[in-house]
């Protein structure tokens, strides 16, 4: 038993006659059904992808973490005492401004 189905003839035949009401009702179905595959591929797609994302996440909570060489410091004491340096020149230099501040600036729209 063999089924016979011509949907690109089926169509070509709807396209030639797309003027009649019945050409446009077969032209119209073949276009319902086709963003309705398409939907359904999408949401297909979206959801595997999410799930292949989930997979991922989950994966990475259950591995361990690699605890044989600890992580080297984030400052050292040269960097720490450079930077508290910085902050007290800028708080002197904020001292001296709010002592003598600077002179006005005069408003030029008058």
């Amino acid at each position: 038993m063999k089924f016979k189905i011509d949907i690109f003839n089926r169509a070509r035949d709807a396209y030639a006659v797309g003027h009649e009401p019945e050409g446009r009702r077969l032209l119209s179905d073949i276009y319902w059904r086709t963003i309705l595959v398409a939907a359904l591929l999408i949401l297909v797609c979206v959801f595997l992808y999410g799930t292949w994302v989930l997979m991922r996440v989950l994966d990475d909570l259950g591995a361990t973490a690699d605890v044989s060489a600890p992580p080297p410091p984030a400052l050292s004491r040269a960097m720490l005492k450079e930077m508290v340096q910085g902050f007290e020149m800028r708080q002197s230099q904020f001292e001296t401004m709010k002592k003598s501040p600077p002179a006005a600036i005069p408003d030029p729209s008058r």
